[in-house]
């Protein structure tokens, strides 16, 4: 209801302000009284639910809210009655994008303190054993990834407590939806494709160390009796066989925990099962079938996030050096582009990327290529790029595709389109499968090309082609063809460059109809069923 009234008076303010330079002026200062309005209202929404102040706050309809110096003061049951929580963020941001088909949403916030106070009495009494005066947490940033439109997700967490640990945590989901979300009882409903956790040691060991020593005569025994411990509960106290991947599992933990203790400083658990992985009642029925439908595998190897391109690999990747396997300049060009395990440099991933992307229509350094330049706000480089991701069925090529097209001139979007697809490999300008679908002469062939070349189904996108095969497939009667061709003019309605393509296909139809025998054999066809 907020949402919605702050949008109608938007409009009305925008509406009644008119144009020219004092009424931009005026707008300016509608904006900044909507915003200054909206982060009141947060805040005091906010106070409904804790007790918390701040230094500064500011709020961006764009980018979100930032909000430095903040205390937080939680009402918790074990506080005597002369005793207070303040808990002590240095900063907090929360921002997100919301797309067509996509959205983001990242939680950050630094310099974190919180007493001994604001722990229950066990907890508070381990810290203390170790040495803690409560929890100082560095940094910690929560990220959503989130698909609309195929409802995958990723979920990545960074968190760094100071002289203890970093936690890197990433989970990606196939599709993660909620059942019965207005219902009494919702209910997760989550498709997972892999999740990975990382542990790396800063300082905890070194105090968990002589405890753990005490209890078991020494740490190196620690290996071995985990491991051991994991067996017994796989097989059920030696009751069943131990499944591949628990085996596998089993030993993989031995082995890193042998690293760690002797001096590695880091635990990583990956689980990226062959296909996505329904968590279900089934799956948590029992460890063993947990292991067995998720196979995780330990090792000290960093997070992926983390892991930082070999030097020598980056040194012949930006000295342009030939020998590079295509598996090695992915690599390079992914880190280049993305900042992620070495410097970002958009110009050098290029140098990489494009030879693969465009002489050999890799789709995955094409999809690189287009998340990097698009990124970057080079729409009208990316998009090329974005249509062999696309062709070549990358997920979230579409997408992007889409939110790009978005930003383009008709006259822009439409020659890309048409460079791309006299492009084609397998078959430039789509010249074979035209003939053969028009030769076929069946509604069918009609239609399946008209829908491939608009969605990008395995061929390029072209608007044109799909305009011209929705509109000989709805001469023959098929109303599904029928309404692509009218979304498309929809599409044009105002981008003359648009309709003057469409009119161009309208013109051809007619000519393949009437000239290349295509009506007659249709007629044929429909009157002999």
């Amino acid at each position: 209801m907020f949402r919605q009234t702050l949008a109608g008076a938007v409009a009305a303010s925008m509406v009644a302000l008119g144009s020219g330079p004092a009424a931009a002026q005026e707008r300016g200062r509608t904006l900044e009284l909507l915003g200054n309005m909206v982060r009141a209202q947060l805040v005091l929404m906010l106070r409904g639910a804790v007790e918390f102040t701040y230094e500064s706050l500011s709020y961006d309809l764009h980018s979100g809210a930032t909000a430095t110096g903040v205390r937080i003061y939680p009402r918790l049951d074990w506080l005597g009655q002369d005793e207070r929580c303040e808990i002590v963020i240095g900063r907090m941001a929360l921002n997100g994008e919301t797309l067509a088909d996509s959205m983001s949403q990242v939680i950050e916030v630094t310099e974190v303190t919180v007493p001994p106070v604001c722990l229950e009495e066990e907890m508070r009494g381990t810290l203390g054993q170790l040495g803690y005066e409560g929890l100082a947490i560095d940094t910690a940033v929560l990220r959503l990834d989130y698909q609309l439109s195929s409802a995958a997700a990723r979920l990545t967490l960074q968190a760094a407590m100071r002289d203890a640990v970093t936690l890197t945590a990433s989970a990606d989901f196939a599709y993660f939806g909620v059942e019965g979300l207005f219902e009494d009882d919702p209910r997760p409903t989550v498709l997972m494709s892999g999740v990975e956790l990382s542990l790396t040691d800063a300082g905890l060991w070194s105090r968990v160390e002589p405890m753990v020593g005490g209890m078991v005569g020494s740490v190196d025994a620690i290996p071995d009796m985990v491991a051991g411990g994991v067996m017994q509960e796989l097989t059920r106290g030696g009751q069943r066989e131990i499944s591949p991947a628990g085996q596998a599992f089993v030993d993989s933990l031995g082995a890193a925990l042998g690293q760690f203790v002797a001096g590695k400083g880091r635990l990583t658990v990956r689980a990226a099962p062959q296909e996505p992985v329904w968590l279900n009642a089934d799956v948590f029925d029992s460890p063993d079938a947990l292991v067995e439908a998720l196979a995780p595998v330990v090792s000290t190897e960093p997070h992926s996030a983390m892991r930082v391109l070999a030097p020598e690999l980056l040194r012949a990747a930006l000295s342009e050096a030939d020998g590079l396997s295509e598996a090695e300049r992915l690599a390079a060009g992914r880190a280049l582009m993305s900042g992620i395990g070495a410097p970002r440099n958009r110009d050098a991933a290029m140098k990489l990327l494009v030879p693969l992307a465009a002489g050999s229509w890799n789709a995955e350094a094409a999809m690189i290529l287009a998340e990097g330049l698009a990124a970057a706000g080079r729409m009208d480089a990316a998009y090329p790029y974005a249509l062999v991701a696309l062709a070549g069925g990358m997920p979230g090529a579409g997408a992007l595709a889409g939110r790009i097209e978005g930003a383009l001139d008709a006259a822009d979007m439409l020659k890309a389109q048409s460079v791309i697809l006299a492009a084609f490999p397998e078959d430039p300008d789509l010249a074979a499968r035209r003939a053969e679908v028009i030769a076929n002469a069946t509604v069918e062939g009609l239609r399946k090309l008209a829908f491939d070349a608009y969605l990008g189904r395995s061929v390029p996108r072209s608007y044109p082609t799909a305009y011209l095969f929705a509109t000989l497939a709805a001469a023959a009667g098929d109303q599904a063809s029928a309404n692509l061709r009218d979304d498309l003019d929809r599409m044009a309605a105002g981008r003359p460059e648009l309709a003057a393509a469409f009119a161009e296909m309208a013109a051809e139809a007619v000519r393949i109809w009437t000239e290349d025998g295509l009506g007659a054999a249709m007629h044929a066809r429909i009157a002999g069923q």
